[in-house]
């Protein structure tokens, strides 16, 4: 419960209360009064965090250490969002908002605004094979919209996806034609890299520019060089691209939507071998024990613990 206090006549929160005590003043970590014989907590610290545009690889506990400081006792922490905030991982083994490691007891509400998102990062696309149908790979696994192991109190507007997995590589022989690739999934964010550095097997290297999305593979190196697949959005998985003579049976597989597995890549009849899987959905929230969901909105993957 939050205490008001009264300041050039408008009332405002709160946000710690001091006692002075041997002419030093402390900061109280809660504030009790006697009702009918029974002690009724009224005051818990509280922080106010607020989020704006994009926001990459979130961690609140560090938030409300930069605001307020290190505190080792029970707080209430209100996280707001402006409408178009995008809370995004760059790594598909973070989560795109981690709640943080916060004393006992404390208590996080957390308001995701209209036209806002929580995204976990989308899996990479694996590389088709070569012309001998070798060197290929799976597609990337989606990563965690949401961590929390602090009870969490979830107002969602908008939506928490955890990122689609990559596209699975192509497969099959075809001589001198490297196979397609898979495409990257929905959600999360990936920064500026090339694709060797991103997906190293057999890789021509082209620069990659920062945007939503995980990495399409590509391009596949052969004498005749398959073309790179499409990154996914923030919310869409990209798609698989075509081996490099324009065949679509050596296709590599899409990347999945939020929430979505990622495509097993094709490979031709003749020599049926080689294709890969495309990676898992990435969890929507992981700590669903701990969330009290006030406003579900729309929530795209797993929810787990």
């Amino acid at each position: 419960m939050p205490i008001f206090v009264k300041d050039a006549g408008t009332y405002k929160e709160a946000n710690g209360v001091y006692i002075k005590d041997s002419n030093i003043w402390k900061e109280s970590k809660s504030v009790f009064i006697n009702n009918a014989g029974t002690w009724v907590e009224v005051f818990v610290g509280v922080v106010n965090v607020h989020l704006s545009g994009l926001v990459k690889d979130f961690n609140l506990w560090n938030q409300v250490v930069s605001q307020i400081g290190t505190k080792t006792y029970k707080l209430i922490a209100n996280v707001t969002m402006d409408t178009s905030t995008n809370i995004v991982s760059t790594s598909n083994t973070s989560s795109a908002f981690n709640v943080g490691t916060f004393p006992a007891n404390s208590i996080i509400n957390l308001n995701v605004s209209s036209g806002s998102s929580i995204t976990g990062r989308g899996g990479n696309g694996g590389y088709g094979t070569n012309s001998e149908s070798v060197d290929v790979q799976a597609g990337a696994p989606g990563g965690t919209a949401l961590y929390t192991r602090h009870t969490l109190n979830l107002t969602n507007n908008n939506l928490i996806g955890g990122g689609g997995g990559g596209g699975g590589g192509g497969g099959g022989r075809r001589t001198y034609h490297a196979a397609g690739n898979g495409g990257g999934g929905a959600g999360g964010y990936h920064n500026a890299t090339t694709s060797v550095a991103a997906n190293t097997t057999g890789g021509v290297n082209v620069a990659i520019p920062a945007g939503y999305g995980g990495i399409g593979a590509g391009p596949r190196a052969e004498r005749y060089i398959s073309p790179r697949a499409a990154d996914g959005t923030l919310t869409t998985g990209g798609a698989g691209s075509n081996d490099s003579s324009g065949n679509a049976d050596r296709r590599g597989g899409d990347g999945g939507a939020l929430g979505t597995a990622g495509q097993h890549g094709f490979q031709n009849y003749q020599h049926n071998t080689g294709a890969q899987p495309g990676g898992a959905a990435g969890n929507a929230i992981d700590g669903l024990s701990y969330t009290n969901i006030i406003t579900a909105g729309t929530i795209l993957g797993g929810q787990v613990n």
